[in-house]
């Protein structure tokens, strides 16, 4: 849909999108914006997350004093509290207001907000193909040619924000190691959700209400299929992430902890030594040890 369809679909969302929420988490729209030429605006801050995408044209983004080049499918958002402003003599633009219902969301989906505040990885190029955009494109086709009071925008716009945290996870992108074929869809799905959230706190309870399960059931899928508990799971992929980003990048171990779910560096360190027998600096300077198989850790 080009620029000429977004008037009708931002008027149909303005009036039938407002709060939301799945049970886990909750959301308010402050609102919804389009312009075929958005021109240069002033330094400011919100007090909300704005996700914009770069329909057309170019541009560029300030934000803290840090400069972006905008181009076409550049997706980028605008965190809380965060001074920023947008240079362009003329750039098509659709953007996204809204924030978070704190009290009915869960501590899992408050905590993958935060962490998103408070990240530096805010900007996306070349993000034509990313889900959320995919899942923007098909919002807006929905709303402009469809009946909005019988088919289930909201449930498109819950996808669309919920999938905000991983797209602005560039390194968890890159990181995708072997996952077991459980036979179980609840299992497997679990799998993949720890995997893209390793930096959250992951509490088998939080984890199995996301999916509808019990926290039982779900520790039986990991015993019965995986040999291992819960916990040691969620362990192993940090671990495994973490060796990832000592091997591929300069983040600092204090990042790396935090980044991973960690936490401390103390503890990091510790189950990092126990998993790999090196503490990870030594790691990280040693090449003789990178790429070494790590110890699978079984209940």
């Amino acid at each position: 849909m080009d620029h000429h369809g977004w008037g009708h679909a931002l008027s149909q969302l303005d009036s039938t999108v407002g709060e939301l929420t799945d049970g886990d988490l909750s959301i308010r729209v402050h609102y919804w914006g389009a312009l075929s030429e958005h021109r240069s605006n002033l330094e400011h801050k919100h007090s909300f997350f704005e996700m914009c995408y770069v329909a057309g044209g170019e541009g560029t983004y300030v934000d803290e004093g840090q400069t972006h080049p905008l181009t076409r499918g550049t997706l980028f958002i605008s965190n809380p509290y965060r001074v920023h402003r947008i240079e362009s003599a003329g750039m098509q633009l659709i953007w996204l207001a809204f924030d978070l219902d704190t009290g009915r969301t869960s501590e899992l989906w408050n905590s993958l907000f935060a962490r998103l505040a408070q990240s530096d990885s805010y900007i996306l190029h070349e993000a034509e193909d990313s889900p959320a955009v995919l899942l923007w494109k098909a919002i807006l086709q929905a709303a402009a040619e469809l009946d909005t009071t019988r088919f289930p925008l909201e449930r498109l716009v819950l996808a669309l924000v919920s999938a905000l945290p991983q797209t602005f996870t560039p390194d968890r992108q890159k990181h995708k190691p072997a996952l077991p074929p459980p036979r179980s869809a609840s299992l497997r799905q679990a799998l993949q959700f720890i995997r893209d959230n390793l930096e959250s706190p992951l509490r088998l309870e939080d984890v199995a209400r996301y999916f509808h399960v019990s926290g039982r059931h779900l520790a039986r899928l990991f015993q019965k299929e995986l040999k291992m508990t819960f916990t040691a799971y969620v362990r192993q992929e940090r671990v495994r992430l973490a060796e990832y980003l000592l091997r591929e990048t300069d983040r600092s171990v204090k990042e790396i902890a935090d980044v991973t779910g960690f936490g401390s560096v103390h503890y990091f360190t510790r189950v990092f030594s126990a998993a790999a027998g090196i503490p990870p600096a030594a790691y990280r300077t040693a090449p003789q040890q990178k790429g070494m198989p790590f110890k699978e850790e079984h209940a």
